[in-house]
């Protein structure tokens, strides 16, 4: 196992740890590093119209979708390498939240939503705590008022 399937590992453990979620029958989704340009153009996907001009959304940083690969998917927006999300407790955040929403699906919890924004409040809950748990001050500001806004269906 590499070292950052290690990292996938112990992020499912921690969600398992502060939530009600059992992750431990979870298999790992596929995880692919994608540039600016190419994450804008995977949130876009379905609506090119709204895309910025310029290709680039500064907003995304990942993106889960439970229906590409075996398991799922996670986008991550990263031009250097897995080992810069090991380094970095604000990556991990990111590929935290992802995961959460990985969890959602896998576990059928997103089967009773209203629309698939609703896992948006405790993903963000979660990574508000992970950062807390590791004495890392909160980068987003208005972490609840984002978590609200992305969770409206």
């Amino acid at each position: 196992m590499s070292s950052f399937e290690t990292l996938v590992s112990s992020l499912l453990v921690w969600i398992a740890t502060n939530s009600s979620y059992d992750t431990s029958n979870i298999q790992h989704p596929e995880i692919q590093l994608l540039t600016p340009e190419e994450i804008t153009a995977e949130y876009y996907g379905d609506m090119l119209a709204y895309m910025p001009e310029d290709g680039i959304d500064p907003r995304i940083k990942a993106l889960y979708a439970p229906n590409d690969g075996e398991s799922g998917t996670i986008y991550l927006r990263f031009t250097e390498s897995f080992a810069e999300i090991e380094e970095d407790i604000e990556s991990q955040e990111i590929l935290l939240h992802e995961l959460v929403h990985h969890v959602q699906w896998q576990t059928g919890a997103a089967l009773n939503w209203e629309c698939k924004n609703e896992g948006e409040l405790e993903a963000y809950a979660l990574g508000a705590e992970f950062l807390r748990q590791h004495s890392h001050q909160d980068y987003l500001l208005s972490r609840r008022a984002w978590a609200q806004i992305y969770s409206k269906c």
